[in-house]
């Protein structure tokens, strides 16, 4: 049984290496796809905290007076990092970064940065390894679930075969061979937990639909925003921090992410909020403000949608690393990059099988 249960896992194994090497280093890549903005221009992010803040009204008038006639469309607030700038985006798509504790504002750009579009890349290469389709079909991403259920194969067909050696340690005085083997059981063993956990995610990723059978409900329904009502005569709005004020009375314990500022005499305010079981990068509870009366509108909380969406956001969230923050994102992204290292010793020792047969 032994013989057949490697033959199993060598062949599939090899099925998926290419693949596998390119997840596994892209994998590691984008855990940080947030970050390298920060990193790599950080005269733009990085300010240091101080008690007090400016309110927020004082600092969009701010920004509204340098760049006019540019209006301000939004702000990224930054979520609960009080140590970088808050990012102002103007109706001429100039993206203004300014301190929240002075109002000095440290820097602009009229277009996104060069290494978010290299990450982008790799984020693509990582989700469908080749953009392909042939009508509405995606190739790539197809190549990438098959690899992905090609791992759930991999990973207790090569616990079956570990358990008989239990191989803890390398030796690293031995044959290049032996190296090489001992560092595939070594290596697999020792970030088997997080490859399953991060394979397991990935699948569901790829198949949502039995998330949404298990819990019993659908899709998330996306609704139409509602409008702001106009009184006759006049045209005064309320302040800005009057709204935020609102939206943390109707969704308190909830983080404000961004502001969307009224466009036109009907839109409305709205306040995107991170609710603490919310922990994706993209944030799924808003709250909608009256830009005339400061009445709350609507307001959509991520614990109150959809059971088997907000399972599909958290299972997400922990495929990339987001649920528990910079720690699990580390360990990801280094499973991730193990992941690779194991693709290429296995096939070496497929390869030495092959040449020894």
């Amino acid at each position: 049984m032994r013989k057949w249960i490697l033959k199993i896992h060598l062949w599939i194994g090899l099925a998926s290496a290419a693949f596998l090497i390119v997840m596994g280093l892209s994998g590691a890549i984008i855990a940080f796809e947030n970050d390298y903005d920060h990193w790599f221009s950080p005269s733009l992010w990085y300010v240091t905290p101080q008690p007090q803040r400016v309110s927020q009204q004082a600092l969009a008038d701010t920004v509204q007076q340098k760049f006019a006639p540019a209006k301000v469309v939004a702000i990224y607030l930054q979520d609960s990092r009080y140590d970088l700038a808050q990012v102002y985006f103007l109706s001429n798509d100039l993206e203004v970064h300014v301190n929240p504790y002075d109002g000095a504002i440290l820097g602009t750009r009229d277009h996104g940065p060069r290494i978010n579009e290299v990450v982008n890349v790799i984020h693509q290469l990582h989700i469908r390894l080749v953009h392909i389709r042939i009508g509405s079909t995606d190739i790539g991403k197809i190549l990438v679930e098959i690899a992905g259920v090609e791992m759930l194969l991999t990973i207790p067909t090569g616990i079956w075969l570990w358990w008989k050696k239990k191989q803890y340690k390398i030796n690293w005085k031995s044959s290049w061979w032996r190296i090489n083997w001992d560092l595939h059981s070594a290596v697999g063993i020792y970030s088997v937990l997080f490859l399953t956990l991060a394979t397991v995610t990935g699948f569901f990723i790829s198949f949502e639909n039995p998330l949404y059978w298990i819990t019993k409900s659908g899709p998330l329904e996306r609704v139409q925003a509602p409008r702001s009502v106009q009184p006759n005569g006049t045209s005064h709005t309320v302040d800005l921090d009057a709204v935020l004020r609102a939206s943390d009375e109707a969704l308190p314990n909830a983080v404000p992410v961004a502001v969307g500022f009224p466009r036109g005499p009907k839109g409305v305010w709205v306040i995107q909020k991170r609710v603490p079981e919310d922990q994706s990068r993209s944030v799924h509870s808003t709250v909608y403000v009256d830009q005339f009366s400061g009445k709350v509108l609507k307001v959509e909380d991520f614990n109150q949608i959809s059971a088997g969406y907000r399972a599909v956001r958290i299972n997400r969230s922990i495929h990339t690393g987001d649920y528990w923050g910079l720690p699990s994102r580390i360990v990801l992204s280094a499973s991730s990059a193990l992941l690779a290292v194991m693709a290429v010793t296995g096939v070496i020792i497929w390869w030495k099988k092959l040449a020894g047969s």
